[in-house]
């Protein structure tokens, strides 16, 4: 009887297929620096098709957060016939790619990955025209500026190629709450020179390193 061998690389790529076929790629949030869902799942770009909608719900918030408080998130998928369904997401500073601001958490019945992504596995794929998956982010303990949260979605068709699937991606922008301001400020802030042509020093007396948006 004949035997093939097969090269190593080449049953370490077989093996990754096959692992990217029930979990989800951690890396494509379509963040800056960072790819989307459409290198698998669609030759086209995001968001070509407007059958489809996604989104990323905070309901508890109004665009903002508190340093050390922890926010659900829902990230929300909706396409007409669609039967299986994945996303990637995280959470970066604004300006700042592939770092990860705060930590994500979930329930193990929530059947996601989390480490410094969010994204589902093969249990949580099946979905009937939509499908919403629930992770948990808790903001940097102290203030860390504008922060964004990234995510791609998937609408599949379970052929296991690229054919007939659609990708979504979206960001949600979180400022620092008004109300962290008065104590996150130690002492009083002195701006100059003023007045200021083309550039702007900020000083004061933080406990931390800040990132500061001047608008």
């Amino acid at each position: 009887m004949k035997k093939t061998v097969l090269p190593a690389f080449f049953l370490a790529m077989a093996s990754s297929v096959l692992f990217s076929m029930h979990n989800g790629a951690l890396n494509m949030t379509g963040a800056p620096g960072e790819l989307d869902c459409t290198g698998c799942h669609h030759p086209g770009p995001a968001n070509s098709d407007p059958l489809g909608n996604f989104q990323i719900l905070m309901p508890s918030n109004q665009g903002t957060y508190v340093p050390g408080q922890t926010y659900p998130i829902t990230v929300q998928l909706q396409y007409p016939g669609k039967q299986k369904f994945g996303f990637s997401a995280a959470v970066r500073q604004r300006g700042i790619p592939s770092i990860q601001s705060g930590s994500l958490s979930a329930p193990s019945s929530a059947a996601l990955q989390i480490t410094d992504f969010a994204t589902h596995t093969l249990p949580s794929t099946a979905g009937n025209g939509q499908k919403a998956w629930t992770f948990n982010w808790t903001a940097p303990a102290a203030g860390a500026g504008t922060l964004v949260v990234y995510a791609a979605g998937v609408a599949a068709n379970s052929n296991n190629d690229a054919t007939g699937d659609q990708v979504y991606t979206d960001s949600l922008v979180l400022s620092l709450a008004s109300s962290v301001w008065g104590s996150d400020w130690k002492s009083s802030v002195r701006l100059y020179p003023n007045p200021a042509a083309n550039k702007m020093w900020v000083e004061g007396n933080w406990a931390t390193e800040k990132v500061v948006d001047v608008i």
